[in-house]
């Protein structure tokens, strides 16, 4: 996998690794290890469905059922909307398909 510039903008949030978390509007929520491999496969694929079974592989490689990664994605979406609830819906669901973070490559960006 790519490595993730990072500090990474995406929509109004700011992810880091160390410690993983996300950040929006001056409130900060904290990510487990699961959560922040997540975002980082969402972020490297922004825009672009990214299926449960890549995402399972990412989050759970010992694990086989997908639903893994249903409740990861329910977790990870409570954090984005304890910091900026109003976009928390970045992160979508592609029905049948898996997940989608909603912000192009062009609103998916390195802080300087």
């Amino acid at each position: 996998m790519a490595l993730l510039p990072i500090p990474v903008r995406f929509g109004p949030y700011c992810y880091q690794d160390k410690p993983p978390q996300v950040e929006a509007g001056g409130k900060t929520s904290a990510l487990t290890p699961s959560e922040a491999r997540l975002l980082e496969v969402l972020l490297l694929r922004a825009g672009q469905v990214v299926g449960r079974a890549e995402l399972l592989s990412a989050v759970a490689p010992l694990q086989s059922d997908e639903r893994a990664v249903d409740r990861a994605v329910c977790r990870l979406r409570r954090k984005l909307s304890a910091v900026d609830e109003p976009h928390a819906n970045i992160l979508r669901t592609a029905r049948r398909r898996g997940y989608i973070i909603h912000a192009g490559r062009s609103e998916t960006r390195t802080m300087r």
